[in-house]
């Protein structure tokens, strides 16, 4: 099987600060919104993130130190995060954060949280006269509750005679089509579009349901769209978990879709949902959740400098810092296949193993090169979430001293399954152009495999690892367990 799917990463070259930093120069001295579309391209390529600061409680009127909004923005800068996005400018947020945020190279879209505070607007327009603001959000969630579309229309209106920004404001995804005079309101669109409070509780269709809604929203506007908040909780409801955050944010990556990861930290000062204080990326003592972990591998991660050790493991337990690839790269018919790594089902070794199921559905989207469904379906474990070797190039690992690919597998009936290693034949792909794979029967039971790669040319590898199955072999589908999969002589 030659890989040909081609996927556009989300995480694509980024514009430099010095291309904004001409934007404010140029804001200063004549009307960029309408001559200039610089920022728009600044808008769409950048990493935002949604950010409330860690140690505060805004309900009882608390507020973070400077000191630790500076150890929560050293902390997303070191997982690659280029741009902020806050609610609220009063207190620190509205007087500290914008100096501290550019102090740091980070971009701010900078909120306020109530329209008709003064103390928010003067806040927001020194923030911006001083250099320390890309883009302005005002309101949030507010529609027809805190203010009406008038109210709405009149500050923005009047912010636009004071400010030369990019303006906008956030509402729920319905509000656009109920509401089509927000569709033109601002510089750009900025909704807040949730899976889960729509019912949905699986990665796949979570994403493609909000791929859906922004191609309905484009449809509908001619501003650009970036997708202030979409992303699932990982506590607060029984199916919630790192791993469906996770996946879901792999899933969406694989879109052509620009949003803000939503949000940077947990919030347990948010009682009103039990949902509520558990949607951050890291926890509130800023450890990162399993999605950071797994698609930031350069962080705390085993470096490939030290592959020479015994073992390179593509997988060994659920959260491993040696796992090296991760299963983000879905294929055939995609919403077939579903992964999780923390099962702990009597794993061969150690405290997880990963569980791979295969629905036999022919459920989209399908990537296949005949009318869908493609009956079959699989996943490639990664180096790089949603890389395949197109775009910008980036290194894989050099795996040339390593004879054998290891693991072991069983599944819940007897069945025969390809399993296989590199082959992702696109330009910055694996240096092992075609699949090298085995077709195994998978009993009940644990037993290990081995895959031979010594005349292989491991030099280059971004897929380490990958699972196939088929409607033919298995129906009804079939349920397999994998586990310590590792690269050893």
């Amino acid at each position: 099987m030659k890989t040909k799917r081609i996927i556009k990463s989300i995480f694509k070259t980024r514009v430099k600060i010095l291309l904004f930093m001409g934007f404010l120069i140029i804001s200063c001295n004549q009307p960029i919104l309408q001559n200039n579309k610089e920022w728009q391209s600044i808008l769409l390529n950048t990493k935002w993130i949604a950010f409330n600061p860690t140690n505060c409680d805004p309900e009882n009127h608390i507020d973070a130190l400077p000191e630790s909004i500076e150890e929560d923005l050293d902390n997303l800068k070191k997982y690659g995060f280029e741009g902020l996005v806050t609610y609220g400018s009063s207190g620190v947020l509205g007087k500290e954060l914008p100096k501290i945020a550019h102090k740091k190279g980070f971009l701010l879209i900078m909120g306020i949280w109530d329209i008709t505070s003064n103390q928010e607007i003067n806040n927001v327009i020194t923030a911006v006269n001083d250099g320390f603001v890309f883009a302005l959000c005002a309101g949030n969630e507010g529609l027809d509750v805190r203010y009406s579309i008038y109210a709405l229309k009149k500050t923005i209106l009047e912010l636009k005679n004071k400010i030369n920004i990019p303006i906008t404001t956030a509402e729920q995804i319905d509000d656009y089509f109920n509401t089509k005079e927000l569709c033109t309101l601002g510089d750009f669109i900025f909704p807040i579009i949730h899976p889960y409070y729509y019912g949905f509780s699986e990665p796949i269709s979570a994403a493609a349901w909000v791929n859906f809604q922004y191609s309905k929203l484009k449809k509908q506007t001619d501003l650009p769209i970036l997708i202030k908040e979409t992303s699932f909780a990982t506590a607060g409801d029984k199916f919630l978990s790192e791993d469906l955050q996770a996946n879901f944010y792999y899933e969406l990556s694989a879109k052509e879709i620009p949003f803000c990861f939503f949000e940077s930290y947990n919030q347990k000062w948010k009682k009103h949902s039990p949902i509520e204080p558990h949607f951050g990326l890291f926890n509130e003592d800023r450890t990162p959740k399993k999605y950071i972990k797994n698609t930031f591998s350069t962080v705390n991660r085993i470096d490939e400098k030290n592959s020479s050790k015994k073992k390179f493991f593509v997988y060994s337990d659920d959260g491993a810092e040696n796992n090296h690839f991760f299963p983000c790269g879905f294929m055939g018919d995609c919403s077939d296949s579903f992964i999780m790594e923390n099962c702990s089902e009597k794993p061969f070794k150690g405290k997880t193993c990963t569980k791979y199921i295969y629905k036999a559905q022919g459920l989209g989207p399908n990537m296949c090169e005949y009318t869908a469904p493609c009956n079959w379906s699989g996943v490639y474990y990664l180096k790089y979430q949603d890389y395949w070797g197109v775009g910008q190039k980036r290194k894989g690992y050099s795996l040339s001293e390593y004879k054998y690919l290891k693991f072991a597998a069983r599944a819940n009936k007897e069945t025969t399954v390809k399993f296989f290693t590199a082959g992702i034949d696109n330009p910055f792909g694996d240096s092992q152009k075609y699949p090298i794979s085995i077709y195994p029967l998978l009993t009940t039971q644990w037993q290990e495999y081995t895959i031979d790669i010594s005349k292989a040319d491991f030099s280059n590898i971004i897929g380490g690892f990958g699972i196939v199955t088929n409607k033919n072999e298995n129906p009804s589908g079939v349920t397999i367990y994998i586990d310590e999969i590792r690269f050893e002589n």
